[in-house]
């Protein structure tokens, strides 16, 4: 993922994935409502502003690590966890039996 308006920097290998704008807003109010719920730990919100970092403003695991004040391997671990969390957390994201037949993805 990529925040929309950004061009894909060239140095880097990229996945690209086409969703359809109802997609997008799916996720976008998914990711709202967790970070804005009650009942979501710190952690998992933490995790969550980790992975939103790490994947959709297209910032390094070292550079998500120093705005956090932590090590790289605790990010790569925290995206993880939030990549984990958001699959277990909305069978929505698992289309016809846990398959993304419908999410077109190329390496760039």
């Amino acid at each position: 993922m990529r925040e929309a308006g950004k061009e894909v920097q060239k140095s880097k290998s990229y996945i690209r994935c086409e969703i359809s704008d109802y997609e997008a807003d799916q996720i976008q109010a998914l990711l709202r409502s967790l970070l804005n719920s009650d009942k979501t730990d710190f952690t998992t919100k933490f995790a969550l502003i980790c992975l939103i970092k790490n994947k959709v403003e297209n910032k390094g695991l070292l550079k998500v690590a120093q705005e956090t004040n932590q090590s790289k391997a605790q990010v790569a671990i925290m995206v993880s966890c939030a990549r984990f969390y958001l699959l277990g957390h909305d069978k929505r994201l698992r289309q016809n039996g846990g398959s993304n037949e419908n999410i077109h993805c190329k390496t760039i």
